[in-house]
C-alpha cells in the first residue's frame, strides 16, 4: 500500500500549491496594505512557513531513493527479456506485463499511455477556446465611491509597476500571461510532432516538457492574489471589489493545461525515432 500512498501523493502534491499561495499572498498583501490596517495574525505566519517547507520539501526530495526503499526492485534484468519501465515509479517491468499493475507502485504500466496524444490535445483545444476570455475581459471590478472599473490582467501588471512593485509585475507577467501561452504552444507542438512522427529536436521537446510540468501550477498565482485580497476590500458603500468575468476563463486554462500536461506520455515523442533503424 506504500507505494499506491506515495504515488498518490506526488500526484496531489500539483495541486497542493502552498508554495503558489505564498507569493500571492505575499502580493495580495502588498495590494491591500496602503489601503487598509491589516497586518498578519498567527496563523497567516503559520501557513507561510508551511509554505516555505513544503518548498524546501519539494526541493530536496529524491524520489528514487524512496522507491527503492519502499520496493520491490529488480535486482538484475534478463538480456533476453523485453521490459516496459513504469511512468511513475520507473521500476523496469516485462513487457508481456503491459497493462498490468505496477508491482510496486500499483499504476498500469504502458508502453506508450492510451490515446494519452488525442486527449492531451483535446483538453489543450478547450483551453485555447477560454484563452482569448482570459485576458479580453477583466479579471477584477473595482467600484469606488459610486464608479465601477474593470482591470484586466495586463492592467493589474501596470498597476504594480505604477506603484513601484516591480518584482511582483514581472512574477504576475511571467506567471499569468507567458506561462499559459508557452504550455498551450507546446501542447500543441508536442500533438503536431506525434502526428507526423517529426525525430527534430527531441530532447528540446523532452526538457520542455519538463519545464511546463514543473512551472504550470504557478499560473494560480494570480488567481490565489485575487482570493486573498478580495475579501478584505469591502466597505459599505465606499470600496469593494468583485470578480471579474475573466477569472473562470482564466483558471479554466491553468487547470485544463495542468491536465493536459499530466496526461501526455512524452515517451511518444520518441516513438518514431525507436521505429527506425540505428546503428
Amino acid at each position: 500500500w506504500l507505494g499506491r500512498m506515495f504515488r498518490w501523493s506526488e500526484w496531489l502534491d500539483q495541486w497542493a500549491m502552498l508554495d503558489v499561495f505564498l507569493i500571492g499572498f505575499g502580493i495580495g498583501y502588498e495590494r491591500v496594505a496602503p489601503f487598509l490596517p491589516i497586518e498578519v495574525g498567527t496563523g497567516g505566519w503559520c501557513v507561510v512557513g508551511l509554505a516555505f517547507l513544503s518548498m524546501l520539501t519539494r526541493a530536496t526530495l529524491e524520489r528514487r531513493e524512496i522507491w527503492r526503499r519502499i520496493g520491490p526492485n529488480l535486482e538484475s534484468l534478463d538480456l533476453d527479456q523485453e521490459y516496459i519501465g513504469c511512468g511513475h515509479c520507473g521500476m523496469p517491468v516485462a513487457a508481456h506485463q503491459e497493462g498490468q499493475a505496477c508491482p510496486r507502485c500499483a499504476a498500469k504500466v504502458w508502453r506508450y499511455k492510451p490515446q494519452s496524444t488525442m486527449r492531451t490535445m483535446a483538453f489543450a483545444l478547450a483551453g485555447f477556446f477560454c484563452y482569448p476570455f482570459a485576458y479580453l475581459y477583466p479579471m477584477e471590478y473595482n467600484y469606488q465611491i459610486g464608479k465601477m472599473e474593470g482591470y484586466t490582467i495586463m492592467t493589474g501588471v501596470m498597476k504594480l509597476i505604477d506603484a513601484h512593485f516591480f518584482l511582483f509585475a514581472a512574477i504576475i507577467f511571467i506567471a499569468s500571461i507567458v506561462i499559459p501561452f508557452l504550455k498551450l504552444f507546446s501542447l500543441s507542438w508536442f500533438f503536431i510532432s506525434v502526428h507526423f512522427h517529426s525525430v527534430k529536436r527531441l530532447r528540446l521537446k523532452t526538457e520542455i516538457y519538463r519545464l511546463i510540468k514543473t512551472i504550470g501550477r504557478w499560473s494560480h498565482v494570480d488567481v490565489f492574489t485575487v482570493t486573498v485580497f478580495l475579501p478584505l476590500m469591502h466597505l459599505s458603500g465606499l470600496l469593494a471589489v468583485y470578480v471579474g468575468d475573466a477569472l473562470p476563463a482564466f483558471l479554466s486554462v491553468v487547470v485544463l493545461t495542468m491536465i493536459a500536461t499530466e496526461i501526455f506520455d512524452p515517451r511518444a515523442l520518441w516513438a518514431a525515432y525507436l521505429m527506425e533503424p540505428h546503428e
